[in-house]
């Protein structure tokens, strides 16, 4: 949730106004202290415009970031990856721009798993 939330370029209290919730439940939401409801869950995913299966985490992954994060599989590296590109926000879009070129998907995937990787050494 906090990764959507953050790709819309919104807090924790812009999201909560949207969603008509308090900042701390939006805060209780995003680090698992709180269990949304469906009601919630929908909210959410219409106010984030993703799926709920998204949300969740169980809409599929697509094949390159897959590839990308198959060395990081273990919580605490997945965890280190995915708060990096939360807090930098156009290596997104650096990754996007990367995807429309020529590449084929596994030179893609070792470019993008290869800057990840020392991206994670300089942090």
């Amino acid at each position: 949730m906090k990764f959507f939330r953050k790709e819309k370029g919104w807090t924790q209290k812009q999201l909560a106004e949207k969603l008509n919730m308090t900042r701390s439940v939006i805060s209780k939401l995003e680090t698992g202290v709180q269990q949304p409801s469906l009601e919630q869950l929908v909210s959410i995913s219409e106010a984030l415009e993703i799926s709920i299966d998204h949300l969740v985490g169980q809409g599929g992954t697509p094949s390159m970031l897959a590839e990308v994060l198959e060395p990081y599989r273990s919580e605490k590296h997945l965890e280190e990856v995915i708060d990096f590109l939360i807090k930098h926000p156009n290596l997104y879009d650096a990754i996007k721009k990367l995807a429309q070129t020529n590449h084929n998907q596994q030179q893609l995937s070792q470019y993008v798993a290869t800057m990840i990787h020392e991206l994670l050494k300089i942090e």
